[in-house]
């Protein structure tokens, strides 16, 4: 307090390794230079920080004098955002943290978009013609951003902008255990594969790769992978070979084309095969039994070609002998005329203990589930929880009509199945439809030891007190729970 009162700075007296905590407290590495300003003593206290951030999107001349005047022998953490930045500057800015970097690298490289124009999900994506071909593409690229070897580095996170990367040809990513790499393209001579191996990986865990181009082929060999997320990767063969992997996600690689994969995993417990899938050209070695498995979408109702996702989901589910939980997305399509049921096609279920829905309507219609659910339930009378989640795409919900193909096949109201392990149960997203409560009470008559029955209604609902002790007034048991979640309508919150 004396000091302070005579003007003496005795925060500057406090240790570097204090001091560093006060910085790493500020937004950005820019803000902790600007302390350089209080006093020589400060002038060269940033440098040394452990951790360097600039959170806001910055201009990369900056980070490079900022990383140039870094006097640490080593850098915990970088993190980065910047946009619509130079591959040559990302590139340096890369070159300047590899020797240093000890723990995590997040740089992110945001694209900026004309707020005239709206972009298609799908867009990004580039399908070559036969004329030009791969090479063709590549042979325009003019600029990439080059990724050195981090041989200390313990976690990498790049997104490029869809820029294109090129890898390193040698060297060891000695310490590496999770690699993230986003919106990108690959260059011509990448082998990502060859990379993320054990040869040059010997640690690696976990590897993520969301919507990237230019693989063709990618095939991993890893005795430490735990995890591979590839989503959005256009390639035409995939071959993993890795014992210890414990969860295999694919989304949408093989989209417009035969999937060719030869998958070796015996430890695996979780699959999420998103994609198309046929046995004669897609090798599975792994246990007959998961944790958890999810396949491509299925069309309740349609026609050709939307009937090869149901086909490549049967084939898939057929597989399988045991999964503890089976995650299904069952889409309705926007137009229901001249559609056929497809449901049909699912013949197999593999025995589940938790079965998890997700029923999704491509329109404004709330549309009759209780034919396609009743129809997989007496494919799995040995669940012990279901759940269910109805999703609308639009705001502007009509009624379905009496004459929708939807209510087909009919005669599901009037048939019994037994779901004597069924315990629990819970549904989001109801609409107060009249189908729904329909469906709400047959199941209930159909589990005979059901314990706990949880309806959560849409925000944008409004429950009414009579709609809600009719609801209450379904149970025939008094062993089971019925819990109302609503947030409009009489006295919103939750009701049981």
């Amino acid at each position: 307090m004396d000091g302070a009162a005579n003007g003496e700075d005795l925060i500057s007296t406090l240790p570097d390794d204090v001091l560093h905590e006060f910085l790493l407290r500020l937004p950005s590495a820019d803000a902790a230079a600007q302390t350089s300003l209080l006093s020589r003593r400060w002038r060269y206290v940033w440098a040394h920080m452990p951790e360097v951030q600039f959170s806001y999107p910055v201009d990369l001349h900056r980070v490079r004098l900022a990383l140039t005047a870094y006097a640490a022998p080593v850098l915990r953490r970088l993190h980065i955002i910047t946009c619509d930045a130079n591959p040559e500057a990302m590139t340096t800015i890369l070159r300047l943290a590899a020797p240093r970097l000890s723990g995590s690298l997040f740089f992110h490289n945001e694209e900026s978009l004309d707020p005239d124009e709206e972009e298609d999900e799908e867009e990004w994506r580039v399908y070559y013609d036969d004329e030009e071909g791969m090479d063709g593409a590549i042979a325009r690229e003019i600029a990439s951003v080059k990724l050195p070897c981090f041989e200390k580095a313990k976690n990498i996170y790049l997104c490029l902008g869809f820029l294109y990367l090129g890898l390193p040809q040698s060297g060891v990513f000695a310490q590496l255990i999770s690699l993230h790499l986003h919106h990108l393209w690959f260059g011509g001579d990448c082998d990502l594969g060859k990379m993320v191996s054990s040869a040059q990986c010997p640690l690696l865990q976990f590897l993520h790769v969301y919507q990237a181009d230019g693989l063709t082929n990618l095939a991993i060999h890893s005795k430490s992978l735990l995890q591979i997320v590839l989503g959005d990767v256009a390639m035409q063969q995939l071959i993993v070979e890795a014992p210890m992997l414990t969860v295999l996600d694919v989304r949408r690689c093989f989209v417009g084309q035969q999937p060719k994969a030869n998958i070796f995993a015996p430890l695996l417990e979780i699959l999420y095969w998103i994609d198309l899938y046929n046995p004669a050209t897609v090798q599975l070695t792994m246990k007959k039994d998961l944790r958890k498995l999810r396949t491509y979408s299925i069309m309740v109702y349609g026609g050709a070609p939307l009937d090869k996702h149901n086909l490549d989901s049967a084939r898939l589910l057929k597989f399988f002998e045991a999964i503890t939980t089976l995650d299904l997305f069952l889409q309705y399509p926007s137009d229901m005329i001249d559609m056929q049921y497809l449901m049909g096609m699912i013949t197999k279920l593999p025995k589940t203990e938790n079965l998890s829905l997700e029923l999704s309507t491509e329109g404004h219609r709330p549309h009759d589930f209780g034919p396609c659910v009743f129809y997989l339930l007496t494919m799995a009378t040995g669940i012990r929880s279901l759940s269910m989640k109805l999703v609308i795409d639009n705001d502007e919900r009509t009624v379905c009509s009496w004459d929708c193909i939807c209510h087909q096949p009919q005669g599901w109201e009037t048939e019994h199945i037994s779901l004597d392990s069924l315990e629990e149960v819970e549904i989001f997203g109801l609409l107060r439809a009249k189908h729904e409560f329909v469906f709400v009470k047959r199941l209930l008559g159909w589990a005979a030891n059901l314990k706990k029955i949880t309806l959560n209604f849409a925000p944008s609902v409004v429950v009414t007190d009579e709609e809600r002790q009719k609801l209450l007034g379904l149970a025939s048991r008094p062993e089971t729970c019925i819990k109302i979640n609503f947030s409009k309508g009489y006295g919103g919150g939750v009701h049981q």
